[in-house]
């Protein structure tokens, strides 16, 4: 093979050489393209699970606001309401007491009127048998 045969070959080589590298650049650059499209997709995606699962969070955040808001003002009902009773509940005991010490010292004050009248008695008695004058 002589020289002009050698440089053609070689000039083949160096043509084929550089159509598979543009060949490889043109491949790589695509798949690149692919690949940051694909991230981007990935990308926006998870960006909007993620506003879906705030908006979730957040809406049941609110609910349990809500719902603990609801629970706290039916304690607050039930409390005033067990209150109430129990003031009501006082006051009759109150009064009931009241009542039954005013029965006892009605009580005992008559007790002892009467114990009183009978010692008035009893001393009259006593008083005219010392004087002799006991009918």
């Amino acid at each position: 093979m002589g020289f002009a045969e050698r440089m053609k070959t070689f000039k083949e080589d160096v043509d084929q050489s550089c159509r598979h590298r543009t060949a490889a650049v043109k491949e790589v650059s695509q798949q690149t393209t692919r690949l940051l499209s694909e991230a981007r997709a990935t990308m926006q995606r998870l960006g909007q699970e993620n506003k879906h699962r705030a908006d979730q969070l957040h809406a049941s955040l609110a609910a349990s606001t809500r719902q603990r808001q609801e629970e706290v003002r039916q304690l607050r009902q039930d409390i005033a309401k067990q209150m109430h009773e129990m003031r009501t509940q006082l006051h009759g005991m109150l009064e009931h007491t009241r009542q039954h010490r005013q029965e006892s010292v009605h009580g005992l004050l008559h007790m002892a009127q009467t114990a009183r009248t009978a010692l008035g008695h009893d001393l009259r008695e006593a008083g005219k048998i010392w004087r002799g004058q006991v009918h």
